[in-house]
Formats: structure tokens, sequence, C-alpha cells
């Protein structure tokens, strides 16, 4: 990541070379990001512009990055450059993510007129497109967050043991861990499974309380959708007559921690296109799976 130093207050007029690289980065490919962390105090919205040096003598607003107060039907909120404000999508941790398409190489940075400079506790231009060329599977990746270290290969018991269906409808815990960023979760039913359907509760990858249900499918793997982060609790809602028995595992699909339409995936540094990409649940389950061995990487506008 290409840590910057905002400009607070006064608007710029230095060249780039005068402001320096930890300023001013020099983007060459044909997209880059911009990425703020919000400190704790920050309460409503502050305004961040990117600027881009015209090659001669000014810098230009490529947006005036003010969060708007747009919320979308089922009260899922706007996608908006830098979504400085916090809202419950997408939360980031305080991390907000602007991507852009760039005219050509150039000098950029990020402009903050009325913030202070403790709104803000790091910030970062990087560039997402290999220099060549717009993607293609096999480019390299560059500057592209999050990361994913080493994802424990899809499973079928990772979070909880088999449970015989004549047992008590609360499984007992402890559940497994799952690692930071979430998963998907994936339920393997007896082929004679007669304890009805199956509810987990947890924390999605935003933090926020997160449920599935599972209809019942005897003799059947199912791969949920929802991502979990934690697991908190896992039921099954009928009380059957025999020991036939359900597992719950890790899934094959990795939470992503913002919201986005479309998007790209890479492993091992190497584009490929992954086989699903949820912009429901923001997940995405990569082309090749996770083995505990990989490492991957996801940009998503």
């Amino acid at each position: 990541m290409s840590a910057v130093n905002i400009i607070f207050g006064t608007y710029p007029t230095q060249t780039p070379g005068a402001l320096g690289s930890g300023i001013a980065p020099f983007i060459s490919s044909s997209k880059g990001e911009a990425l703020l962390s919000l400190t704790s105090d920050v309460s409503g919205a502050i305004d961040v512009w990117l600027l881009r040096w015209d090659g001669s003598d000014a810098w230009w607003p490529v947006s005036a990055l003010r969060q708007p107060d747009i919320v979308l039907a089922g009260g899922q909120p706007a996608a908006f450059p830098l979504e400085s404000s916090r809202r419950p999508q997408p939360p980031l941790n305080g991390q907000n993510r602007f991507v852009f398409q760039t005219e050509g190489p150039a000098y950029y940075c990020l402009y903050a007129p009325t913030a202070k400079s403790t709104d803000v506790s790091d910030a970062a231009i990087n560039e997402l497109f290999p220099l060549s060329a717009p993607y293609s599977v096999g480019a390299a990746v560059r500057g592209v967050l999050p990361r994913y270290v080493n994802p424990v290969a899809a499973n079928s018991a990772g979070i909880h043991a088999a449970v015989a269906a004549n047992a008590a409808s609360a499984f007992p815990g402890p559940f497994g861990a799952i690692e930071t960023w979430g998963r998907t979760l994936r339920y393997v039913f007896a082929a004679l499974w007669d304890g009805g359907d199956i509810i987990v509760t947890g924390l999605d990858q935003f933090g926020r309380p997160q449920s599935e249900t599972i209809t019942s499918a005897a003799g059947s793997t199912v791969d949920g959708l929802k991502v979990f982060r934690e697991v908190t609790a896992i039921s099954h809602t009928v009380v059957g007559a025999t020991a036939n028995t359900v597992s719950v595992g890790i899934g094959p699909a990795l939470g992503v921690p913002f919201s986005f339409q479309q998007g790209q995936e890479f492993v091992d540094g190497v584009a490929e296109l992954a086989t699903a990409l949820d912009t429901i649940n923001y997940s995405f389950k990569p082309a090749t799976a996770c083995n505990g061995a990989h490492d991957y990487d996801f940009l998503g506008w």
C-alpha cells in the first residue's frame, strides 16, 4: 500500500516534485484506488478531494468526495467515492475506499479543505491495474486490498462436528474459528437426516448480527450464501427419531469487507476469474480453491 499524507486546509499550489511522493504519488496504470482510515472520534461526514496534476501548473479535482444522502431500495446506501461518513454499509472499520479511472499517467494527491489532521489515521493512493493494459487473466496484482493470506480449504466440520438428529436442538459449543474476513459455511447432511432445518447465528464480516437458515437436505452437501466472521449458535428445528447427523464446516467463498457490484480476483498475485461474485452478501469464490497455501487479493468496484 502506498501510504500518503493528506493536504489539509489550503488548496495545493506546489508542483508534485515539491510535494514529494509521500503526498503526491505518480499513478501510471489505468485505474487507481484511494483509501482513508477515519479516527474513532469522527462523527458524520468529512470532505476529501482527490486531485490530479494537469501536467504543467495546477491541480484539478477528480471528484469532490462528499458523502451524499442517498439510500437505495431496501435501506442499502448508494455507493459513492470515499464513503467518508460512518454508516452501516460499507463500514470497513473506518476505512473508506474510492476506485478511479485515470485519464493517463499522472500525479495524484488527497486534499481535505475543512477536516483536521486528527480526523484521519492513515491514507493511501494505490495503482490497481498493470502498467501495460487493463485486466486480463494472468495479469499481476499491484496495490490491491484486502489481501487474504492462506485461507483454509473448505471443509465439512470445521465449525462443528457431526450432531445427531435425535440430539437436543441446540448444538453444544464450542464453535470453530473463522478467518477475520469471514467465510460462507458448508452443511453436510447424512442420507437419512430427519432433524429439520439448520439455523446459524453469529456476526458477518462487518461485525453485524448475521443469521442463516438452511433447508433440510438429507444426503446432500449445501454451501450457504451468508458470510460469517463468527458463529455464536447453531440449532436444528426438529428433534428427529434417528441418529443420522449433520455437520457444519467452512465454505468455499471469502467475505469482502466492502460493498461492490463488479470485481476481479487474484491468486498469488496473478489475475483469474472468480467462479462466483455475490453482490448481496459481498463475497467471492476463488477459481483456484483455497487450500491453506494460496494468497488472494480482491478488487471490487
